[in-house]
């Protein structure tokens, strides 16, 4: 079987400005007849936008068991230059329909088995149009009398497709007549010539950025497992329960061209910023905490053999965080390097904003008429920032703080991991693990009663249904996060770090709806 879809984009705009100055109106007329007018400056643009692409598909199916497919896309983009302006995007995949061979007959138990390869590759092309394109304009004041002319942006020719190559294979089981269904996908999705977006370039160029440039590559790597099972089915009674969970990998495997190892300024409740081969896109980069100094001795620097470092003169070397020198009370980071100083290069790996797995579960039952649906959320294993928790142990100005603080250290002894008061001075607040915590959570997204009209009455009322139904949505939430909410969107830092912030966003309210559904 062969089929084939062909499909065009045309996207314009224009627009029209203008400017006057000196007028004693308006401005209307003196830009129609240039009246009154001192000086008119006009402006007008127009951008267009066209893509073209094509998808042919075939299929082979034997004995509808053994099925192949092929594929291609062919498509091309006004944003990319003539010589990478087209791309051709391949797909295949193989499917086996074990479940129909004659020595799984005997398996009574057994409705359906399915195995899929599959193999593709996509794109992503830039935005705009034809950002590739260098560009002039004109100066406003000129040079002297004269008109001026500058260059606005730099020529792209090498700019290309983002392309994605995505391996998956797959099994899908039913048993016992479909009651019970699996399905798990292993996938390796690879991400090569990354697009990056108004990418910094040397000030010797001429130029400060280009729109865009190909640099950078990424792997994810995951799985995905879905189940349902009807546990009970009789003529008042249906229970039916599902179960999902996925997890996956992210590796940076090119760090993009363009884009500085540590993007890192030393401060209070500043977190670094990088990107390191070898570790996930979304990674947390910031010092060790180790608690608090309890007593002078401790604040002496030490070396990697845990024998304290003396100066020339013979004396303790004390630690310093950056250039302040520390004091019994004071919050403690781990010296990576050994050299008494607390600073960018301590910055360690310190965990991942990634959760580990993501997934939920529900149940369907039934009785008669009545019916009781609950879907299930969660994640396990994500890290968070909690920047509410940072900001209300700071206790470096005056803004009202958290009854946390009243566990302050304050003399030796005192058993606590949250450092002495320091008014406008310090750096007890250093982005560290210290504020970053567990976000694991399980949450009932849903819960709906239902209710339908028994077909007697229906049918005398001459319609076919009629259901009437309350949902209670976010109603309970299990998590040991001590913010208000763990399930936190995705910010993205500087543009380009995803992280997950707790920045005390409003926390999901509980909510309710009630309704009925009608078919005549």
């Amino acid at each position: 079987m062969l089929s084939g879809i062909w499909q065009t984009t045309n996207q314009g705009t224009s627009s029209f400005s203008g400017s006057t100055t000196g007028s004693s109106s308006s401005g209307i007329t003196d830009l129609i007849d240039g009246s009154n007018s001192k000086s008119i400056t006009p402006g007008s643009g127009h951008v267009e936008y066209k893509s073209v692409g094509g998808l042919f598909n075939s299929q082979y199916s034997y004995d509808e068991k053994y099925i192949l497919s092929a594929g291609i896309r062919a498509e091309a983009s006004s944003s990319l230059p003539v010589k990478s302006r087209w791309g051709l995007f391949p797909t295949v995949g193989v499917a086996w329909v074990f479940g129909d061979e004659q020595f799984l007959k005997s398996a009574k138990f057994l409705s359906l088995g399915k195995i899929r390869v599959n193999w593709g590759q996509s794109s992503n092309s830039p935005s705009g149009s034809a950002p590739y394109v260098g560009s002039l304009g004109s100066i406003a004041k000129g040079y002297g009398e004269n008109a001026a002319i500058e260059f606005k942006s730099i020529q792209a020719d090498n700019l290309t497709f983002e392309t994605v190559s995505q391996a998956n294979i797959g099994i899908d089981v039913g048993m016992f007549d479909n009651r019970l269904n699996l399905s798990l996908d292993l996938y390796d999705k690879l991400t090569t010539n990354m697009l990056q977006k108004d990418v910094a370039l040397p000030a010797t160029t001429g130029f400060a950025t280009v729109k865009y440039y190909n640099s950078g590559t990424m792997d994810n790597k995951g799985w995905e497992f879905s189940t349902d099972f009807q546990l009970l089915r009789t003529k008042d009674w249906k229970f039916n329960i599902n179960f999902n969970i996925s997890q996956n990998k992210n590796e940076i495997l090119d760090i993009p061209e363009n884009k500085q190892a540590l993007n890192y300024t030393f401060g209070n409740k500043t977190y670094a910023y990088k990107l390191s081969e070898g570790e996930p896109l979304g990674s947390f980069y910031g010092y060790k905490y180790l608690g608090v100094y309890q007593n002078k001795t401790e604040t002496y620097a030490i070396d990697a053999n845990g024998k304290t470092i003396y100066d020339i003169n013979g004396s303790p070397v004390i630690m310093k965080n950056n250039d302040a020198k520390v004091y019994a009370g004071d919050a403690k980071y781990a010296d990576i390097n050994h050299d008494g100083i607390i600073n960018r290069y301590d910055i360690v790996y310190i965990g991942n904003s990634n959760p580990l797995f993501t997934g939920g579960f529900g149940f369907n039952v039934t009785y008669k008429n009545i019916g009781l649906v609950a879907t299930f959320h969660g994640r396990a294993g994500q890290k968070v920032i909690n920047a509410v928790r940072m900001n209300n142990e700071y206790m470096y100005g005056s803004d009202n703080q958290s009854t946390a603080v009243l566990r302050r250290w304050r003399h030796e002894g005192d058993d606590t991991e949250i450092p002495r008061a320091l008014y406008g001075r310090g750096y007890n607040d250093l982005g560290s693990d210290r504020f970053l915590e567990d976000a694991s959570f399980l949450r009932l997204k849903t819960l709906t009663l239902k209710y339908d009209l028994p077909k007697k009455i229906s049918d005398k009322l001459h319609i076919k249904k009629l259901q009437i139904y309350i949902t209670g949505y976010d109603l309970l939430t299990f998590t040991k996060y001590q913010g208000q909410d763990p399930e936190i969107s995705l910010k993205f830092e500087q543009g380009l770090y995803p992280m997950y912030i707790d920045g005390a966003a409003t926390p999901k309210p509980r909510r309710f709806a009630m309704g009925l559904n009608l078919n005549l």
